[in-house]
């Protein structure tokens, strides 16, 4: 499913087709004392050069990591590394550690190809879930 980065002064939201979820990353601003935990979890972020470096934490533990249900615990930390490779490829290096979920810390890496100007993001609703079942 395809996403969309919207940037300005004092946050990066990502927008995703997939059932119309969106992420805010706050910048340049400390994580909160005790976050709430969330689905996405509190983010923020800052640029390092041409980097986009997103630290989060505090994401729900009843979530999982992938589609094949990797889990995790309340102490997940995600550190994200996006950076343009060129015009039309975004990367992102993504460091996984939780203490009571993984013997050492692990990376992931996402390619993301830019698609035409005239095919954005679109609505998302399952009306049939026959697929599901």
């Amino acid at each position: 499913y395809p996403v969309q980065l919207l940037q300005s002064k004092d946050q990066v939201a990502i927008l995703y087709e997939e059932q119309n979820h969106f992420r805010i990353i706050r910048m340049n601003q400390q994580h909160q004392a005790d976050p709430e935990p969330t689905f996405f979890g509190d983010a923020i972020g800052k640029w390092e050069k041409d980097t986009l470096v997103i630290d989060t934490v505090g994401i729900r533990d009843d979530t999982t990591i992938d589609f094949l249900g990797l889990p995790h615990s309340s102490e997940l930390h995600v550190v994200e590394r996006m950076r343009k490779v060129d015009e039309n490829t975004l990367e992102s290096r993504i460091t996984l550690e939780d203490p009571k979920a993984f013997t050492e810390k692990w990376e992931a890496v996402a390619i993301w190809k830019r698609q035409p100007a005239n095919d954005g993001i679109r609505e998302y609703i399952c009306e049939n879930t026959r697929y599901f079942e």
